[in-house]
């Protein structure tokens, strides 16, 4: 902490003084001294480490514009703050004399890059807190020497590129935040070797799509997050072999389609969030195997009418299902669902209650239970279905002979 050089200096200055007053010097030389030995403890207090506030375990060197790691520290500490500093890079040698660390916080820096083996002395270190830095990538050499970290925190940065193999070297790592990035992609390589991992979080990148076996080789998952991305397509294999998933959150995408097969390999997912997409269609089964599932978020996507026969059939049991703010449109397509019939009848009220219809314009903010299908003059949008078809068909001479042909060939069978 600087402290050995401030008291040779205090003990020289000292020394000084004393002679001078013993050599009967004058006031004014004295006063000269004194001013001096001021002037050598400010420039002793200037220094890096005096001006980080230490302890025998830890250093808080927060706000202090350093753009470097202070060399003259305790090197017993276990724990060194370094936020709001100017610090760009970090090297091997930066942490040589720190080796008792056991978590390093540098958030809120400039750093853009960290240069080969730079953790390589940190044998003991179980957290980093990188968030707000400037980082652009992740190579294969940049987390060697951490086999013991179980913290990594890297949201806030840049980084569109993974090395394959960068985490192989921290088998031990729980929890990865590398959200708000711009990773564009994963490549199923990108998360080899993390056999411990509990949670990742992905969310605010720019992930269009996830490549089968993405998340495979992660048995111990159990909180996913993919949420305010640009996943457009999930493949049936995308979070396939997670046994121990519990929540997978992907609200606010532009996801259309929930296809059969998508979740079936998640026995033990609690908490799916699939709100604020743009998803049209769920293929019947597409959630049938999730026998665990307490919550699954549908809200604000462009699901229309016709899909409520799949949702009462399939997702009743869902202790939470949140439906609101989809488009259903309350027409003539609401004829076929037979909104008497026991599969609307059976359809719980807290689904029911969801599907607020938004056209046409009459129903508006009506319930669907609520409508009355007398009231949407089906029969003579049937009729004027009816007159279309028959014009198309005056229209178009081949269409007109086939018809002609299949009712000659009623004919004959009927006699």
């Amino acid at each position: 902490m600087g402290v050995p050089r401030l008291s040779w200096v205090c003990l020289l200055c000292f020394q000084a003084t004393v002679s001078t007053v013993t050599g009967s010097d004058t006031m004014s030389s004295l006063l000269t001294r004194v001013l001096l030995l001021l002037l050598f403890i400010l420039e002793d207090l200037q220094t890096t480490g005096a001006s980080c506030d230490c302890s025998a375990s830890t250093c808080r060197c927060g706000g202090l514009s350093l753009t470097t790691i202070p060399q003259d520290l305790p090197t017993s500490i276990t724990s060194l703050y370094m936020e709001y500093n100017n610090i760009t890079e970090l090297r091997m040698p930066d942490f040589s004399r720190y080796r008792n660390l056991s978590s390093l916080s540098l958030p809120d820096n400039h750093l853009f890059v960290i240069r080969s083996r730079a953790f390589y002395h940190l044998t003991n270190l179980t957290s980093i807190d990188l968030r707000w830095n400037k980082l652009t990538s992740l190579k294969a050499d940049t987390f060697v020497g951490l086999g013991g970290l179980q913290a990594l925190n890297l949201d806030y940065n840049n980084i569109s590129s993974i090395d394959e193999g960068t985490f192989s070297e921290t088998p031990k790592l729980v929890h990865l935040l590398l959200g708000s990035n711009r990773l564009t992609s994963i490549s199923p390589g990108s998360f080899t070797g993390l056999n411990q991992l509990q949670l990742l979080d992905l969310f605010s990148n720019q992930i269009t799509y996830i490549q089968p076996g993405t998340f495979s080789n992660l048995p111990q998952l159990k909180h996913l997050y993919l949420y305010q991305n640009r996943i457009t397509n999930i493949h049936q294999h995308s979070f396939s072999n997670l046994p121990q998933l519990q929540l997978l959150s992907l609200f606010s995408n532009k996801i259309t389609e929930i296809r059969l097969g998508t979740f079936t390999d998640l026995p033990r997912l609690q908490e799916l969030d699939l709100d604020f997409n743009h998803i049209t269609n769920i293929q019947s089964g597409a959630f049938s195997n999730l026998s665990q599932l307490e919550y699954l978020g549908l809200g604000h996507n462009q699901m229309k009418v016709p899909l409520l026969t799949t949702i009462c059939h399939e997702l009743s049991s869902v202790p939470t299902l949140i439906l609101t703010n989809n488009p259903w449109q309350c027409d003539c397509r609401i004829v076929s669902l037979n909104l008497q019939d026991q599969t609307c009848q059976s359809c719980p009220r807290e689904i029911m209650d969801q599907i607020i219809c938004t056209e046409p314009a009459k129903f508006r903010t009506q319930k669907l239970k609520d409508i009355n299908v007398a009231d949407l003059n089906c029969t003579e949008t049937s009729k004027a279905n009816s007159a279309t078809s028959a014009s198309h068909l005056q229209h178009s001479p081949n269409m007109l002979t086939l018809y002609l042909l299949l009712s000659v060939l009623a004919l004959l069978l009927e006699t």
